[in-house]
């Protein structure tokens, strides 16, 4: 099935090495080629840069791809324009795991940043960087399919959950000054997505049968 990678906040692990985009600090871990083609396409729920929300991927073809992020306030959306980097595999050149992209929110904010994902492609992590400064935030997403397995996994929503008759409540309401948190020891050890304003907490590893 699927495992979420240790700590969604570490930009990608451990690269093996880091190359700078011209006119920013962006450092882009060189891309790696793991043994299944790497699959960026489709619906993530996370973070970019402290904001809660959703980043949807497609495909536009020839290692071009065009993602959308919005937050759940609705006080953060931007487009990108994506391009998967190259990846050495023995001789050959191959498609691989980082996505380096350029954004721009329509409100004259611009920028550019990078994602990795993991080799399950269930998990990404980068960086988003402002126009040509030195400020970026961290970007962290899993799979929207993914958080409804841990949903159907743990018996637990990734929000408020009411229990159950007689059962303590696994989720604190973070408008009244609670972190959400996922109690269930089936999901393992947690990993936090989150900012001041309110964290969702993913598992880092779902052991499967």
């Amino acid at each position: 099935m699927w495992a979420l990678l240790g700590s969604l906040i570490v930009f990608g692990g451990s690269p093996a090495c880091t190359g700078m985009t011209g006119g920013t600090s962006l450092a882009v871990p060189l891309a790696e080629a793991y043994p299944t083609p790497s699959e960026f396409r489709g619906r993530w729920l996370g973070e970019s840069d402290e904001s809660l929300g959703f980043l949807e991927i497609q495909e536009l073809g020839g290692g071009r791809y065009y993602g959308r992020f919005s937050s759940d306030d609705r006080l953060s959306t931007y487009v990108a324009n994506m391009t998967q980097q190259m990846a050495t595999d023995g001789d050959e050149k191959v498609p691989g795991n980082v996505l380096r992209f350029t954004w721009q929110d329509g409100r004259g904010g611009v920028g550019s940043g990078w994602l990795m994902v993991d080799e399950d492609s269930s998990a990404l992590t980068g960086e988003l960087v402002y126009g040509d400064s030195n400020r970026s935030g961290a970007l962290a997403f899993v799979r929207d399919s993914d958080v409804e397995a841990v949903r159907d996994d743990a018996g637990a929503g990734l929000v408020d959950a009411p229990p159950e008759d007689g059962e303590e409540p696994t989720f604190e309401d973070p408008a009244v000054g609670g972190e959400p948190a996922v109690d269930d020891p089936a999901v393992g050890e947690l990993a936090s997505v989150g900012s001041s304003s309110g964290r969702v907490r993913l598992a880092s590893a779902l052991v499967t049968t």
